[in-house]
């Protein structure tokens, strides 16, 4: 007895519990803002007013609301299709504002000016040239017509798909970022996700070795951008398969998986915003990762190509420009890849309504759903005929529906006594026979009562199958016997 009590005493206790972790909050952080409503707007210099708002950007890098001069530039440039020489002014046609590449832009609004072209309208512009080996500075043939008094209505890219990548032109900070880490052991091939991990070791962001995963700075889904703007020159392992280049791990990177959700619905990019690497920049307010990570530095991208980090950029910023293309009733002059041309880009003006996206189609919709005139069309002749012969009726209505909407699972199949069974001309004791057995089909497996008659019943719902087999090729035509009974009774 003494020796238990003895153990009892010797057991240690529990006493004490934390409370939970607290949420990020900006207690800490004096510097940056999270409200939503801060943002930034740049404005194209040719368009009316009501329709010159070109992009909005967040502006969470004060505040009281600001937004670093580097991202709004790298952005912009983007965007005009890398054009070269474009700064920001006050006003329409004011000169560019004095400020630095990591200053912070604290006004709401500002013009985008692209220099007019020289001599016959050519727009410099870093653009990768049809032959593959010249990695220059493309020049743009351009005939523009407008009043040089004018200010200059520049084109706009208007998607990732139709953006060259500009080879050679990154600006030089970008450039100057390739961190080399130290030489791999020798190790069996491995999948992507294998690669990046074991090169990154946990979340470039938080430092965590859980939950981790590996993701694409250029999107798997980008496959055949990647390939036609010969991304695969910055890959550092031989390109054995075309499918495998873009999963080379200088395209990858490691996040936790929360952050790996919301980097790849574009709520954040890594950013060159000073002269100590790359830098977490979000785009929308989210109430922990902004406060947590917003300009924070990531930790060394080992063997990370910075052009596939500033791919990653550029594919976020583009869905940005589609209310700029939407608003209005002005042509937009856009750059484009012309069909079927590989880099081959020319400009062109587009009805801003040809940006405007349909409404949504309802969930029960199909690309292969019929018109409405069509079906209404459909169903008078469905009506007219299923008197005359229901049996036809039934199954060319069946083949209709089949030839102009997909199934979406598995479809119930008439039992082999009821296909191909004749209704015409049938009794009311041959009727009353067929809506007990399609009612008898519908009930749930082992449900099988016994009634007097049901000898006679099976006899002749076998005789109507003996009789129609083989008509119509095999089909069967009824979807729902009840339509037929009603339509013959």
């Amino acid at each position: 007895m003494a020796d238990s009590m003895s153990h009892q005493e010797s057991i240690p206790v529990l006493t004490t519990v934390y409370p939970p972790v607290p949420p990020p909050s900006l207690a800490d952080r004096a510097d940056i803002s999270d409200t939503p409503t801060h943002h930034t707007n740049f404005r194209h210099p040719a368009y009316p007013p009501g329709e010159d708002l070109l992009l909005r950007l967040p502006a969470f890098d004060h505040p009281d609301g600001g937004l670093t001069y580097a991202v709004a530039l790298d952005c912009l440039t983007i965007i005009t299709a890398n054009a070269i020489g474009g700064y920001l002014a006050k006003t329409r046609d004011g000169p560019a504002i004095d400020v630095t590449r990591y200053d912070v832009l604290m006004e709401k609004d500002y013009f985008f000016i692209v220099p007019r072209p020289a001599g016959d309208g050519e727009i410099e512009s870093c653009y990768l040239s049809n032959d593959l080996a010249d990695l220059a500075i493309h020049l743009y043939q351009v005939q523009d017509g407008s009043d040089p008094e004018e200010p200059y209505k520049y084109p706009i890219c208007p998607s990732f798909a139709d953006w060259i990548f500009p080879h050679n032109c990154l600006p030089t900070d970008w450039s100057s970022q390739l961190v080399s880490g130290p030489p791999a052991a020798p190790k069996p091939p491995s999948g992507f996700t294998e690669k990046v991990l074991s090169r990154d070791n946990a979340c470039v962001l938080t430092g965590r070795q859980t939950s981790i995963q590996a993701c694409h700075l250029c999107p798997r889904a980008e496959d055949n951008w990647f390939w036609r703007n010969s991304m695969h020159q910055y890959v550092l392992e031989e390109v054995t398969r075309a499918d495998y280049a873009i999963d080379d791990f200088t395209n990858g990177i490691t996040l936790r998986a929360d952050l790996h959700i919301e980097f790849d619905a574009c709520g954040f990019v890594f950013m060159r915003k000073s002269e100590h690497g790359y830098t977490v920049h979000c785009l929308r307010a989210t109430p922990d990762i902004l406060p947590a990570h917003h300009n924070r530095q990531t930790r060394p991208l080992t063997t990370i190509r910075p052009e596939f980090i500033y791919t990653r950029l550029a594919y976020a910023i583009f869905p940005r420009v589609s209310s700029f293309l939407s608003c209005g009733w002005s042509l937009k002059k856009v750059v484009r890849l012309k069909a079927d041309s590989g880099v081959e880009t020319e400009i062109v003006d587009v009805a801003a309504k040809e940006f405007r996206k349909p409404p949504p189609m309802s969930q029960n919709s199909s690309p292969r759903k019929r018109s409405q005139q069509a079906s209404m069309a459909d169903d008078e002749s469905y009506a007219h005929d299923l008197h005359s012969d229901p049996y036809q009726a039934l199954f060319s209505k069946r083949k209709r529906a089949r030839a102009s909407s997909s199934t979406t699972g598995p479809q119930p199949s008439t039992p082999p006594a009821l296909q191909s069974a004749p209704t015409s001309g049938l009794s009311e004791k041959e009727l009353q026979y067929l809506r007990e057995a399609w009612v008898g089909w519908q009930r749930p497996p082992g449900y099988t009562p016994l009634q007097k008659g049901d000898g006679e019943r099976m006899d002749f719902t076998q005789g109507l199958h003996d009789e129609r087999k083989g008509d119509f090729e095999g089909e069967s035509p009824l979807d729902d016997w009840n339509e037929v009974v009603e339509a013959s009774s």
